[in-house]
C-alpha cells in the first residue's frame, strides 16, 4: 500500500487575518485547506523556536482551521535541542483549532543537529525509528 506525501510552503500564505478566513479568502489558503482536508491525516514537522511554535506554522494553523480540517489527525515531528515547549504548545494549540493529536503521533527529535544535515538523516538508528513511526502514523 502506497502513501503520498503533499508538501505544502507555508510561506506562500499571506499572514492571518479574521476578516478574511471565511469570505474573500486567499486562494493559496483555499488550495492548503481542500489539500488538508481530502487527505487522511496531516503531518507537522517543526523545530522548537523561542520555546515554542514558529509564527510561520501559527500562522499557517491559523488559516489551515475550517470546517474541511475539523477533527482532522495530526501526526507531528518535532526536531529541537530538547523540544518540550513546542510541543506542550501544539497539545494545547491542536485541539482548541479541533484538530486531534495524540501522544503516540508525535515523534521528538532531541539534539537535531547531530543527527540531521541537509544530505537527510545521518544518524541510523534515527532513520530506523523515523522509518518505524512513519509506517505506524499512517496506519
Amino acid at each position: 500500500m502506497g502513501h503520498t506525501f503533499i508538501r505544502f510552503d507555508l510561506a506562500r500564505l499571506p499572514y492571518f487575518d479574521a476578516d478574511r478566513q471565511y469570505d474573500d479568502t486567499p486562494s493559496p489558503v483555499l488550495e492548503m485547506r481542500q489539500t488538508a482536508g481530502d487527505s487522511d491525516l496531516i503531518l507537522i514537522s517543526t523545530p522548537e523556536y523561542a520555546h515554542g511554535i514558529p509564527g510561520i506554522l501559527k500562522n499557517g494553523l491559523e488559516w489551515l482551521f475550517c470546517e474541511l480540517t475539523n477533527k482532522k489527525r495530526v501526526v507531528l515531528v518535532i526536531g529541537a535541542a530538547q523540544g518540550q515547549w513546542v510541543k506542550a504548545h501544539l497539545l494545547d494549540v491542536l485541539p482548541t483549532m479541533d484538530f486531534v493529536l495524540q501522544e503516540q503521533d508525535i515523534f521528538m527529535v532531541q539534539g537535531l543537529r547531530a543527527k540531521i544535515q541537509a544530505s537527510g538523516i545521518t544518524d541510523p538508528d534515527l532513520q530506523h525509528k523515523f522509518a518505524e513511526f512513519l509506517q505506524q502514523a499512517v496506519r
